[in-house]
């Protein structure tokens, strides 16, 4: 690019920086409303939660808010050469959120609405990282970059997505604790328990408090994924594999904690879904990882 250039809303690559500029935007606002509403219902739905109530508010609230960002999207933002895939996914996801409201309000509760909004979420993912269209004029990558700080929105999204495997990895280990001195309980080998090692009651709370926080950083690294992969350097195909494992651990995250929350599974069931989260993390981060490098630049 010139040195001497000077973007003006004349310019057809300053305009159609500007649309994908606008969709970036809006659709990561509408994946964030969509996850934190989610995450505000599946808490209140936490025997120890506290707030219940207002929790059960703001997540309806971020809901219909992504819901309404989405027929936004889909009537306002959406350009002619948008693909019809594209468009109908979003709107789906829009439809997914407004019944999942609806149907937390004529239940009166937030179990039903717990199984749908992931369903909005996911359909959304799958529209950001697969379908929507993404910046391929350098020009263009090269302004969006500048406008959306793209190093540092790399480094927080390189740190969310390490903190959710982290804390998966913390879940794990007192998942493996939690099984070793359970089995050594039933079988009646006290001695042989570490006087100094915590009990099954500390041990399951730090693996609920872990699955909780890990879920929440690595919701946040698929946040903000789409505006990463957008305008990432690096060819679509070399990260697909990547993306299909991130979005795995996020649905392995869910499932797990909604078997808590939901069911009410018990710890020892908990513990080994979180044992087998340990596997699944580990290919990620070690095989994949370093088999498939990426290089955010």
């Amino acid at each position: 690019m010139s040195p001497h250039f000077v973007p003006t809303d004349s310019s057809p690559k300053w305009k159609v920086n500007k649309d994908v500029y606008g969709k970036l935007l809006t659709t990561t606002f509408l994946l964030c409303c969509l996850a934190l509403g989610y995450f505000l219902l599946l808490l209140s739905l936490n025997r120890s939660t506290r707030f219940k109530r207002l929790q059960e508010i703001f997540g309806n609230t971020f809901l219909i808010l992504g819901a309404l960002s989405a027929f936004c999207y889909v009537i306002f933002i959406n350009k002619a050469d948008e693909s019809f895939a594209s468009i109908s996914l979003v709107a789906l996801s829009g439809v997914i959120a407004t019944m999942s409201v609806a149907a937390s309000l004529y239940f009166r509760s937030n179990s039903v609405a717990t199984f749908m909004a992931p369903m909005a979420i996911i359909v959304l993912f799958i529209e950001q990282f697969f379908i929507a269209p993404k910046a391929t004029n350098l020009h263009e990558i090269d302004m969006l970059r500048e406008q959306f700080s793209f190093r540092a929105i790399s480094i927080i999204h390189i740190s969310f997505a390490t903190l959710g495997i982290a804390f998966a990895l913390l879940a794990s280990a007192a998942a493996i604790f939690y099984l070793w001195q359970r089995q050594l309980l039933r079988k009646k080998r006290i001695q042989d328990l570490n006087s100094g090692a915590p009990g099954l009651d500390k041990l399951d709370r730090l693996l609920m408090r872990s699955l909780w926080l890990g879920f929440s950083f690595l919701t946040l690294s698929l946040v903000t994924g789409p505006i990463v992969v957008s305008l990432s350097n690096s060819s679509f195909e070399s990260i697909k594999i990547k993306i299909f494992l991130a979005i795995a651990v996020w649905l392995w995250y869910l499932t797990t904690i909604g078997l808590r929350v939901v069911f009410h599974l018990r710890p020892t069931q908990i513990a080994k879904l979180s044992f087998l989260g340990f596997i699944i993390v580990a290919f990620m981060f070690w095989g994949v990882y370093i088999l498939f490098p990426l290089r955010m630049v």
